[in-house]
């Protein structure tokens, strides 16, 4: 089946945040929940840095050319790293992780269709007790455009979200307003949602 690559869009990006703002949530995240599979890793931007603090870390994108730029920055950097290319609207990767995450926005590149075959995916390769934490902007219910079939980008609100997950098997365990773990709210900067399988 030939489905068009997760591309970048530029307006999953909130221009108040950096590129850096949200690597110490990680490191936090991933302390108790080893081993960790990113999803959408582009280039390594979140997965050396997290390599390079000691984590057990894979990382899953769609995209060879950002994969071939992400292993050579890790070994630049002098750490392991298991890069895996891959489509997180199905993936088979034959081994269970303690935590899986899909940070910064990257979740909005999947359609409204879609998200059933991710969290599926997600829900076969998380060990017992482990963790699925996605990270979006914050998209309130009065909010239109629910998917830009041009871009692939769709939006995607706290109550969307909840229902995914809910019929994919999950529950919330914790909602974030941002990466200082302060809690939600209609106006936050940020929709950060961890989640279990009861």
């Amino acid at each position: 089946m030939n489905r068009p690559l997760i591309t970048y869009d530029p307006r999953v990006y909130d221009s108040r945040l950096t590129t850096k703002d949200d690597i110490d949530f990680w490191l936090r995240e991933g302390l108790a929940s080893q081993p960790l599979l990113e999803l959408g890793c582009g280039t390594g931007r979140i997965t050396i840095p997290l390599a390079s603090e000691g984590f057990d870390i894979t990382g899953l994108d769609i995209s060879e050319p950002m994969l071939r730029r992400a292993r050579f920055k890790a070994k630049d950097a002098g750490v392991d790293v298991s890069w895996v290319q891959d489509d997180m609207r199905g993936f088979d990767l034959d081994r269970k992780f303690g935590m899986i995450f899909c940070p910064f926005g990257t979740f909005n590149h999947l359609r409204h269709e879609e998200v059933a075959q991710c969290l599926a995916g997600v829900r076969e390769h998380l060990l017992t007790g482990g963790y699925f934490v996605l990270d979006t902007f914050n998209s309130n219910d009065g909010d239109l455009a629910p998917c830009d079939d041009r871009n692939g980008f769709s939006s995607f609100t706290r109550s969307d979200i909840e229902e995914f997950l809910g019929s994919s098997g999950f529950g919330v365990t914790t909602i974030f307003g941002d990466y200082d773990r302060s809690k939600y709210r209609d106006d936050s900067k940020r929709l950060i949602l961890k989640a279990s399988i009861p």
